[in-house]
């Protein structure tokens, strides 16, 4: 309804007179709090560390990308099952292979369901799509040389999560745009709608008074107005007992002559 998809679950039944709320959330901003208090704590690292082989001679650089930290990859907590390494063999062009580490003294080609990764054609920055999580490897490797992949315990030196954070206010995630785009067009659509909402009522008050002008100075009570004529009845009024009080004086003065 109105764009919400509601789904309702109970482990027992429901009773008449159950009832559920949904609102917007009003509060988001003033329900936030820190509960971390120790900088240390912060999951900065990414949870796989990429180690290239000291004797590596050729230009390639791998790089890890999460993409399901529900994985089996990531099951045991502390540990990547299982650690991966990769090799470039001498193959004209080069070729790789992704071995499985759980024993590093008896390396098996890895399957994650489509076959062992075993004499893969290497393309510089092509993902290689593993169980949970995604490896890059760009530039030009040479025959030989090795990427091994494993947890990151303790993730020393290592700020990947805090980065891949910052940079999503520049990702198009919503809709086409990123944060910042919304963010700008959320202020510029109130603020536009506020001034306009008050350009509105200011001439809506505007012609309100207008009407109430108009309206009183057609049957609408004056008060000087009326004062000024309060003024005049009361003279006419002291007029007329003036005169009344010298016709009664003449009538007086015919009936004392008589």
């Amino acid at each position: 309804m109105d764009g919400i998809k509601v789904t309702l679950k109970a482990d027992g039944t429901f009773v008449e007179g159950d009832r559920y709320s949904i609102n917007a959330v009003r509060t988001g901003a003033e329900d936030l709090k820190r509960v971390i208090q120790d900088g240390d704590q912060l999951a900065l690292a990414s949870p796989v560390r990429v180690s290239p082989a000291d004797s590596n001679q050729g230009t390639g650089v791998a790089t890890v990308d999460i993409t399901d930290t529900s994985s089996s990859a990531f099951a045991v907590d502390g540990e990547l099952k299982p650690p991966v390494e990769i090799v470039f063999d001498n193959a004209d062009p080069i070729r790789y292979t992704v071995y499985d580490m759980t024993e590093p003294t008896n390396p098996v080609p890895l399957d994650v369901g489509n076959g062992p990764l075993v004499n893969q054609a290497f393309t510089s920055g092509e993902v290689i799509i593993l169980n949970g999580y995604d490896i890059t490897i760009a530039n030009q490797p040479s025959s030989g040389d090795r990427f091994s992949f494993e947890f990151n315990k303790d993730g020393i030196s290592d700020n990947r999560n805090a980065l891949k954070i910052s940079n999503l206010q520049n990702t198009k995630v919503v809709g086409g745009s990123d944060y910042q785009d919304l963010y700008g067009s959320l202020v510029e659509r109130v603020g536009t709608t506020t001034a306009t909402a008050k350009i509105t009522t200011d001439a809506s008050k505007a012609v309100m008074d207008t009407t109430a002008n108009t309206k009183a100075s057609v049957s609408g009570v004056n008060l000087d107005e009326e004062a000024a004529k309060l003024v005049q009845f009361q003279q006419a009024y002291q007029a007329t007992a003036q005169l009344i009080r010298v016709s009664q004086s003449i009538f007086d003065s015919l009936l004392q002559a008589v």
